[in-house]
């Protein structure tokens, strides 16, 4: 079975995350998941910038499931929601 490809959505993501005007939100769940696997914000945003979205998933929020790297070239998943719209990226967690 081929791969899912969501390059418009990783395109969309990289752009938002790479902007110096994103308002970045962060769920508490998101700052416990961070600590509890030693990451930091850095590692996060690096991940966004430049990682590639997996999986998208519709709840409250259209969220995007993100492999990509730490600051270190480490792997890191982080799941986030886009809001192109406020250029606003909200954080739900780091897996």
């Amino acid at each position: 079975m081929p791969e899912i490809s969501f390059k418009v959505e990783t395109e969309l993501l990289n752009r938002i995350a790479s902007n110096p005007d994103c308002w970045w939100r962060w769920t508490d769940h998101a700052q416990v998941r961070m600590l509890e696997r030693g990451h930091n914000a850095e590692d996060v945003l690096h991940a966004l910038m430049f990682g590639q979205v997996v999986r998208v998933v519709v709840k409250e929020d259209v969220v995007f499931r993100v492999k990509g790297q730490n600051i270190d070239g480490e792997p890191i998943e982080v799941a986030a929601a886009v809001d192109e719209r406020n250029v606003t990226i909200k954080v739900v967690t780091v897996i």
